[in-house]
């Protein structure tokens, strides 16, 4: 378990400097990490935002026929900025 945390440390996610930043949790509650402001997507405003109570959440997270539709809803976020409900 310890190892799967580790891909997830702000300083990993800053050395991998990803394109694209998904965040499950709404924006209001979600606390930037020092350093973020590194990261690409942070710098290019490429962050998503997924709150726990969006019905996109259980597709995403969960395993089953619904995943493919979450798939479809984080492409869909990624190109227009807004999930659909």
């Amino acid at each position: 378990m310890t190892t799967v945390l580790r891909s997830f440390l702000p300083k990993k996610i800053i050395e991998e400097n990803p394109q694209v930043y998904l965040c499950f949790s709404s924006e209001k509650e979600f606390v930037k990490p020092d350093g973020f402001d590194q990261i690409n997507a942070f710098k290019n405003k490429e962050v998503y935002f997924i709150p726990y109570e969006d019905p996109t959440m259980d597709k995403i997270t969960r395993n089953g026929p619904r995943f493919l539709e979450g798939l479809k809803a984080l492409g869909e976020l990624i190109h227009t900025g807004k999930l659909d409900d």
